[in-house]
């Protein structure tokens, strides 16, 4: 694992996780888990789909996290139809995750979709929102 990277942008994140996603077959969810620095402890695959949609599994997630003595987590997984762009499920989900995370303290730093030729990030999704309602 290249533990010596700190996970700056979501751009840093895409790169360091691209590699996971090439060539499968089906969704999967992998996680990041970060320290203090934002840098990796690990990186895990969580969960296994099919063609269409893989599960957020919450419980999973978080008991993995605090196995590792984590204080963040990007989270990724994969879209094969091409379209990186999120589901309405897919919103839900992070949503209640991000919640769940704050409840124990920990930073959902960013939910990461990869497709075959770009990425979405939830995060930058977000910064540009607010940038476009403060008129920037």
């Amino acid at each position: 694992m290249k533990k010596e990277i700190a996970i700056t942008s979501a751009k840093v994140a895409y790169k360091y996780a691209k590699d996971v996603f090439k060539g499968l077959e089906q969704e999967e969810l992998w996680v990041l888990f970060l320290n203090n620095g934002y840098n990796p402890i690990a990186f895990e695959r969580m969960t296994v789909g099919g063609w269409t949609s893989t599960v957020i599994d919450f419980r999973q997630i978080l008991a993995t996290c605090l196995q590792h003595h984590a204080t963040g987590m990007v989270l990724f997984h994969n879209h094969l139809s091409g379209c990186s762009y999120p589901s309405s499920k897919d919103i839900e989900r992070t949503g209640d995750l991000k919640k769940i995370c704050q409840i124990f303290e920990i930073h959902l730093v960013d939910h990461i979709i990869i497709s075959d030729k770009e990425y979405y990030s939830f995060s930058d999704e977000f910064i540009t929102k607010i940038r476009y309602a403060k008129g920037r």
